[in-house]
This record gives structure tokens, C-alpha cells and sequence, in this order.
């Protein structure tokens, strides 16, 4: 019999207790958006991740899809929006491709189109669940 055993104490260490007493989902890999025009993206923003290629640093977008899981978002004009918007992680946005433009440049840029959530997410979904509830049911 161990000290642990003797004295009353569980033998399961912390993380044995945890991976046997919680519920887990294994996680996918973030999946770069790649719209046609007009095609839409709503969810949590989760922040910015800067990733390297072989032209430089690349800004990303993060997005926590309500159904979708996480998804990237490229293009300067979605950083620029977000960066501008005052977004803050975990706030409900929704970004809609709206195609491309050439640049002075001769370089094509992504154009895109952001909506942030202004309320209170869980509240705004909290009383719309509570009035359809006491909507009296039609036969």
C-alpha cells in the first residue's frame, strides 16, 4: 500500500483526474478563407497571427466560426479594418469578401467589408431565447 493509499488520498495524479473527468475535442489546424465574391465569414474574432514567407512577415486574421472552427483571414484591408474597428478578441464580427482591386502597383489587394457586433453577444442571444419562449404557440 502506498503513502497516498494510507493515508486516504487519491492515487490519480491531477492531470490523470482531468483527462478522465473532463470533456475534450481535439483541434484542427486553423483553414485558410478562400471566398468568391460576396461570400460572408461571422464569428469570435480571436486576434492576429503574423506568419513568415518567402516575401516577409504575413499579418493574419483569426476568426472562431460559430460552426466552423477557426479560420485565417489574408489581406491588408482586413488588418487595416480590424486593426481600425477597436475589435477585441471574443467579439462577434462579420467580414464579407467583396473581390479585388489592381493597385497603383500592378498588385492585386483583397477588399473586404467588416461588421462588428456593438451589444452584448451572450445577453442579445440570452433575450432572444427568453421572448420566443414566451411567445404563445399557434396551432
Amino acid at each position: 500500500m502506498s503513502d497516498q493509499e494510507s493515508l486516504g488520498l487519491p492515487t490519480q495524479t491531477l492531470q490523470e483526474r482531468l483527462r478522465e473527468r473532463l470533456q475534450w475535442r481535439k483541434v484542427e489546424k486553423p483553414k485558410y478563407w478562400k471566398p468568391e465574391e460576396g461570400e460572408e465569414i461571422i464569428g469570435f474574432y480571436a486576434g492576429q497571427t503574423v506568419v513568415q514567407r518567402s516575401w516577409g512577415e504575413h499579418t493574419l486574421i483569426l476568426i472562431h466560426g460559430l460552426q466552423s472552427g477557426t479560420t485565417m483571414v489574408s489581406g491588408m484591408q482586413a488588418v487595416q479594418l480590424i486593426d481600425g474597428s477597436g475589435a477585441k478578441p471574443g467579439q462577434v464580427i462579420r467580414m464579407v469578401y467583396k473581390g479585388t482591386k489592381t493597385t497603383q502597383t500592378d498588385h492585386e489587394m483583397k477588399l473586404f467589408d467588416l461588421y462588428v457586433h456593438e451589444g452584448d453577444f451572450l445577453g442579445d442571444m440570452i433575450n432572444e431565447s427568453e421572448a420566443r419562449e414566451e411567445e404563445p404557440c399557434r396551432s
